[in-house]
Order: C-alpha cells, then sequence, then structure tokens
C-alpha cells in the first residue's frame, strides 16, 4: 500500500465484491446467457428496481462482467451461400425510384429511432440521464423504454453462466448467502476466538448445513467450485499408475472420483461423504465412480491404497486432524499413500493472502479450523506415521502434501 487511496480503495472493496455476489444471486448473467437484453428487458426478468437498475448493471460495466451497447449488437454473419454459375447479363433497364431514406427502427410506429439517429436527445449522461432517471424512478422507463442494452462479457459467460463446464458461481452463491454474512462479525471473533455461525446460538454448523436440501445443495456446489482447478492439476501430477484404488474423503459432488475415473479408468474410485450427499453425488457423477456412505470419523473407510483429504483438515485443530490421519495411515495397505490438498500459508506468513483469509474463515465458521504451512501439514503427516512426505504445488494457493505407509 503506497498512497491513501490505495488503502481507501481496500477498505471500500467490499462494495465491488458485494455488486458481484447480488449479480450472481440475482441470476444477471444466467439470464444474459442467450444473449443480450435492453434494459427493460432485463430489469424485468431479474427483478431490479428502476431507480437502482442503471447504476447496478453499469457498475457491473466498470467491473469488466458486462458490456453495454447503445443499439441492439448484430448478430453473428450468416455463412455465405454457396455461389450459383454466372447467368447471362440481364439486358439493361431503367434504375427504380429511389425510395425516402428512413432512419433504422420504426419511427412510424411510434418507437423512437436506436442510439446514432439524431432526434434532439442528449446523450446517455448528463441531464438526460438525471430525467431519464426521474422518469425511470416514477415507474414510466425513461423517454427510452427499451434503454441500453447489456450482455455478458467473455469471461462472465464462461465463469458465471449457471451449468457451463467452469462455472465458479456455486462458490460465489455460497459467499453472498452465507460468508457475507459472517464476514461482518469479523471483530467479535478477533476478540473472543469463537465461529459467528450457527454456533453462537448453540446448534452445530456442518448438522445446519446438511439438515437443509437448499442449503446442502449449495454447500457441494461451493466446494465443487473450490476444488476444480486444484483437483484437474491433481489428476495430471500424481503418479497414479501405480496405485488402483482411491477413495475421496469428504467428496461432497465427486467432481475428483468423476475426474479421475475419466483420466485413469484403470482406477476404482469411491467417494465418502454422509448419506444424504448420495443423490447430489449420483447426478453429478453418473456411474462413473461408488459412492460410500458415512462419516469417516465414526464409520470404517472404504478400502484404497489411496486416500484423499481436500479442503478437510483445515476444518478440524492439530489433534482432531492427526486423529483422521492416523485413521486413514490404519486403513491404507503398506505402501498406500494420502494426499492432503488445501490452502498453505507460505512458510514465513508474509505473502499467502489467500490462504490466511481463508484461515480467518475457518475462524469464522470452526471451533479450531486454520490453514496451515506446508511445513506444518508435513510434520502432521509425519507425527501420524507417514514418511516420503512430499509436497508439490497445484493451483493458486492450493498444493497438495503427500505421504507413504511404510511397509
Amino acid at each position: 500500500m503506497t498512497t491513501p487511496e490505495d488503502i481507501v480503495r481496500l477498505g471500500m472493496s467490499f462494495c465491488a465484491a458485494k455488486t458481484l455476489l447480488s449479480a450472481v444471486e440475482l441470476g444477471v448473467f444466467g439470464t444474459l446467457a442467450d444473449g443480450p437484453l435492453p434494459l427493460a428487458e432485463l430489469r424485468r426478468r431479474t427483478g431490479l428496481h428502476p431507480r437502482a437498475a442503471r447504476d447496478f448493471l453499469d457498475a457491473l460495466v466498470a467491473l469488466t462482467l458486462l458490456d453495454r451497447h447503445d443499439r441492439p449488437p448484430a448478430p453473428p454473419a450468416e455463412p455465405p451461400a454457396p455461389s450459383a454459375p454466372p447467368a447471362e447479363p440481364p439486358a439493361p433497364s431503367a434504375p427504380p425510384a429511389q425510395a425516402p431514406l428512413r432512419p433504422y427502427g420504426d419511427a412510424g410506429a411510434g418507437r423512437e429511432p436506436y442510439a446514432g439517429v439524431n432526434t434532439g436527445r442528449e446523450p446517455y449522461g448528463g441531464a438526460g440521464r438525471a430525467a431519464e432517471a426521474e422518469g425511470e424512478a416514477e415507474g414510466e422507463g425513461g423517454a427510452d423504454e427499451e434503454g441500453p442494452w447489456y450482455a455478458n462479457t467473455a469471461g462472465a459467460e464462461r465463469f458465471l453462466v449457471p451449468g457451463r463446464e467452469e462455472y465458479v458461481g456455486g462458490l460465489l452463491e455460497m459467499a453472498g448467502e452465507r460468508l457475507y454474512g459472517i464476514w461482518g462479525r469479523l471483530t467479535e471473533a478477533l476478540r473472543t476466538g469463537l465461529p459467528q455461525n450457527e454456533a453462537r446460538h448453540g446448534e452445530d454448523p456442518f448438522a445446519a448445513i446438511y439438515r437443509d436440501e437448499r442449503r446442502m445443495r449449495g454447500f457441494l456446489r461451493a466446494m465443487t467450485t473450490l476444488s476444480g482447478p486444484s483437483i484437474r492439476a491433481l489428476a495430471e501430477r500424481f503418479p497414479w499408475d501405480r496405485h488402483h484404488r482411491v477413495a475421496d474423503l469428504g467428496c461432497a459432488e465427486g467432481a475428483l472420483p468423476r475426474l479421475l475415473a475419466e483420466r485413469h479408468p484403470h482406477l476404482e474410485t469411491t467417494g465418502m461423504d454422509l448419506p444424504r450427499v448420495r443423490d447430489a453425488f449420483e447426478e453429478h457423477v453418473a456411474g462413473r465412480a461408488r459412492f460410500a456412505a458415512g462419516d469417516f470419523f465414526a464409520d470404517p473407510l472404504p478400502e484404497a491404497d489411496v486416500y484423499v483429504l481436500g479442503h478437510v483438515l483445515h476444518d478440524w485443530d492439530r489433534q482432531t486432524a492427526r486423529r483422521l490421519l492416523r485413521k486413514v495411515r490404519d486403513a491404507l495397505p503398506p505402501g498406500g499413500a494420502v494426499i492432503v490438498h488445501e490452502a498453505f500459508v507460505d512458510d514465513d506468513r508474509r505473502a499467502g493472502l489467500e490462504a490466511l483469509l481463508m484461515s480467518l474463515t475457518m475462524l469464522l465458521e470452526t471451533p479450531g479450523g486454520s490453514d496451515r504451512t506446508i511445513a506444518e501439514c508435513r510434520a502432521l503427516l509425519a507425527d501420524a506415521g507417514f514418511t516420503d512426505i512430499r509436497a508439490e504445488p497445484l493451483a493458486g494457493a492450493e498444493s497438495m502434501v503427500t505421504g507413504t505407509k511404510p511397509g
């Protein structure tokens, strides 16, 4: 931070974050997935109030998540038709009388021409914009009933449209619905060391999430989003050819078992999670992997020669994490492996901002969880009886730490 402006911008950055989260909640990007829409229609479909719509949508333009056009964007050009053999030239004829020129748009039907035609209106902005906004706030739609046209940018189309392969909105949905409010109580957590979620009222937060189908599905989607880049790297960088059976403990929708089954067909893949997760797992995996219902603390682990713990250990204090790792070691055959992947704080604790902020999220959400350094994770694995402990970066702040059961 080198200037006062930088510091103020950081302090106010929650405004931009909440603008994005509200856009995801209102379905703006999904609404525009089929193509650009005029302001009035986009406002109608997303439930935006006339007073709020322009500033909100133009803020998304400034954030480079939406594009804005003064007129309907031209549709993609049709491919040229196959050329016919040349015909004999027709006999010369007199040129037809020229029809009077009219502006683009059906002005004769009472509609204004599109932008770019001189109609006496002020350009977008200035006093004309203020008068238009006043008309919109009264429910009149302003001078131009359609307004400018909005479209997703390429990045929004790729990452923010529900159903797309690289959709990241699952995590943003949970951030808007859950994390944004919980982070508002960070100061209290810093003073007390206590979580600020359902635990404030004596309730187990995981039980509360899993009890409600809608909240559980949102949480599972968020975990799929969070893991996506890392599991794609993990599928390529671990020596899977040396192993035959893999179990993902706390598998959520089963993104990793599904990916491994596709990339490494020789593997027998299993996902373990609580019984209520089965339907979401089977919808996502579509028969490519097996589901094992159970609590990995209380129930026997499915047989495997590789166990994966993705975004699991940071939920728990050191003693509980060690207990789970020892259970994994006991279940493995000699030569079997454990993979721990999640965000890791850099060992110097100076540069790993993403992991440090995730660790503060664990403060807000769990009684004892935190994101550790790779050195701390290595020590946990060694204490649990693993050898040949290695670390390798995956994606962003995430790495994998692996260990082998001796024998």
